[in-house]
């Protein structure tokens, strides 16, 4: 995410980036799953360590959708915060055995079939929000 991703490879990029993120979380899925848990119960502590994690990764997909990484009012930071939360979340049900697992073993899906669609609306987003970049449309 660090490399500016080029139009011809977005797709590509998108989902590499997203596999890369479910491996990690497939590494570590106990302390994540236990992470969030404590931070949904409203745990301060986890609370904003779970807010913090994502921080870097929101100024990454701002960089790649023509803003400043750092910039905290960079207009790219909307869209960047709703597809973290959506890597996030796609990686969290993904990796949940016991959700995906839920309807019994015969129903249990692939990852490709959380992590495709995710890494297309990633790829979506960042090329929409570039041509509008382009456009004018964000000062």
């Amino acid at each position: 995410l660090r490399e500016y991703w080029p139009d011809a490879e977005l797709g590509v990029r998108c989902y590499e980036f997203v596999h890369a993120y479910h491996a990690f979380w497939a590494r570590h899925s106990r302390l994540l799953h236990l992470r969030n848990t404590m931070a949904d119960s409203h745990d301060h502590r986890l609370m904003i360590q779970r807010v913090l994690s994502t921080q870097p990764l929101i100024g990454l997909f701002v960089a790649q959708m023509g803003g400043e990484a750092d910039d905290m009012q960079a207009p790219q930071r909307g869209m960047a915060t709703v597809l973290m939360t959506g890597v996030e979340r796609t990686v969290t049900v993904s990796t949940d055995t016991g959700l995906t697992s839920l309807f019994g073993d015969a129903e249990r899906r692939s990852e490709d079939h959380y992590l495709v669609p995710e890494a297309r609306l990633i790829e979506l987003a960042i090329a929409d929000t570039r041509a509008r970049v382009a456009r004018g449309e964000f000062a």
